[in-house]
């Protein structure tokens, strides 16, 4: 799951295939005291809304497929910084026969990784004028010069300051809808500032999960080598720095007020882990 042009460095990664098993939704249990002494200071968050109904940050699984230009992200005009790209509607058939349907609980498999924060995942553009992230759902990465296998491709924003950036998943080399739930959650971390990490059952890296099930981890990791030094970070907590970026998840009788009612479902379960294998490859310059 490569990130934006904007970072050249060396990458690996290359999607083969989809390894079933049996295992239950996200879930990060009890946990531990975080140990936050001599960690790296934090970087200034793009300002939160003072308004409490506006504080929601809505994540945007663009399934209708998007003409995407150069420039700086902006996910209401399709610029963007890491692609310039005719994407094609995302392919609901290898997944089920009725598009709504699957479009669902896509929406729903991806919603479940961010179930501890305040984020509302949706499959249909925001009307309101609130910014939203973006992540276009659909055809395979050589629409972006990519090599054949990879997952999706996001910007790197460090800084968290971008409020509509815009990223992609790349639908056609992933024969799972939770393999492609799972591309969406690793590349969504990338837009809200996350590293590769080192744990293999953190949702920010590209291992092999032994537990077979992966979620945004509550203790530190350290980055992995291809991000090393990325960010002026050495370790990271996805779940504590999703935590601090988005927010806790609100009440569940306020999440059906207002917003998409997936935000308020249980957990899916999760019956497929996606199997990755990683490719060498020189990353180019934006």
């Amino acid at each position: 799951m490569r990130i934006g042009r904007r970072y050249p460095a060396l990458g690996w990664m290359q999607i083969a295939s989809a390894l079933a098993a049996l295992a239950s939704a996200p879930s990060r249990g009890a946990r531990p005291p975080a140990d936050t002494a001599n960690r790296e200071e934090r970087r200034t968050f793009r300002p939160i809304a003072d308004d409490p109904a506006q504080q929601t940050t809505v994540l945007y699984l663009n399934l209708e497929g998007a003409t995407t230009h150069s420039g700086p992200d902006d996910s209401r005009t399709g610029q963007s910084s890491v692609c310039a790209a005719k994407i094609p509607a995302f392919d609901h058939r290898p997944y089920g026969d009725d598009a709504a349907s699957v479009a669902s609980q896509l929406t729903q498999l991806v919603q479940a990784y961010f179930a501890d924060f305040d984020l509302q995942v949706v499959s249909k553009r925001p009307t309101s004028p609130q910014p939203y992230q973006m992540l276009i759902i659909g055809g395979d990465p050589g629409l972006c010069g990519l090599a054949e296998g990879l997952g999706g491709l996001a910007p790197l924003d460090c800084q968290d300051s971008e409020a509509r950036s815009v990223g992609f998943v790349f639908s056609a080399p992933l024969t799972e809808l939770i393999g492609v739930a799972l591309v969406a959650a690793h590349e969504a971390g990338h837009l809200f500032g996350l590293p590769h990490l080192r744990d293999p059952c953190d949702v920010m890296t590209n291992a092999l999960c032994p537990a077979g099930t992966k979620a945004f981890v509550d203790t530190f990791s350290a980055v992995a080598p291809d991000h090393e030094g990325r960010c002026g970070l050495r370790e990271a907590s996805s779940y504590q720095w999703l935590h601090e970026r988005l927010g806790p998840a609100p009440p569940a009788d306020q999440t059906t007020a207002g917003c998409n009612t997936s935000h308020a479902i249980s957990s899916p379960p999760i019956v497929l882990l996606l199997l990755i294998f990683w490719r060498r490859q020189a990353w180019a310059k934006r």
